[in-house]
């Protein structure tokens, strides 16, 4: 339904990169990841966003001959999120730096496997049996590989996003906000 509302291929299994398009969030590495799917006709790139990496992200796809490969949304209002989510098959999150990146949150929530650098609150904030797929930053041979390997096993994507779905509740608003409530009274008692 999310691809049909979308106008997505129901034929093709859907990686989704959805953030800024900027160096900061590896923008500029998507083309060197994407060229490893040239010659899959089954696999579709889906970017969501917009930024200052635009230009060079499109001249890149371009010369390596992979607009086929890719469809670039642009900006997309917050509350079609969800949709993109539920259309994907993999989460590509590429970036340089983060913090506790709230998009990573989101698809997990969706159930959506992901594909992730190494960087920040990445690891912790993940379920243990996804760290195979939290990559060290740049190497976009091993992001293409480890792409490769959650989109060939359909299995393995519903095992992962089961326990994504179950380890991300752990950040509900309902369970962080007694947390941050208790911490302040605590504070406050010291001052």
């Amino acid at each position: 339904e999310a691809r049909k509302e979308l106008y997505l291929p129901q034929d093709k299994k859907i990686v989704l990169f959805l953030h800024h398009l900027s160096h900061r969030k590896g923008a500029h590495l998507l083309p060197e990841i994407i060229k490893e799917f040239k010659n899959r006709d089954d696999i579709l790139f889906l970017i969501a966003g917009d930024g200052p990496e635009r230009k060079h992200l499109e001249e890149k796809l371009t010369t390596y001959n992979l607009q086929l490969t890719t469809r670039l949304e642009g900006s997309i209002p917050n509350p079609k999120v969800p949709l993109y989510l539920a259309a994907s098959d993999v989460y590509l999150m590429p970036s340089e730096e983060e913090g506790m990146p709230n998009a990573l949150l989101e698809a997990m929530a969706a159930g959506v496997p992901f594909v992730a650098s190494d960087v920040a609150a990445v690891r912790e904030m993940t379920p243990p049996s996804t760290h195979e797929f939290v990559l060290p930053y740049g190497e976009t041979l091993i992001f293409a590989e480890k792409i490769k390997k959650l989109l060939a096993d359909e299995e393995l994507r519903g095992k992962i996003a089961s326990e994504e779905q179950e380890w991300v509740k752990r950040y509900d608003v309902s369970v962080i906000a007694p947390r941050y409530l208790a911490l302040f009274q605590e504070m406050k008692k010291s001052l």
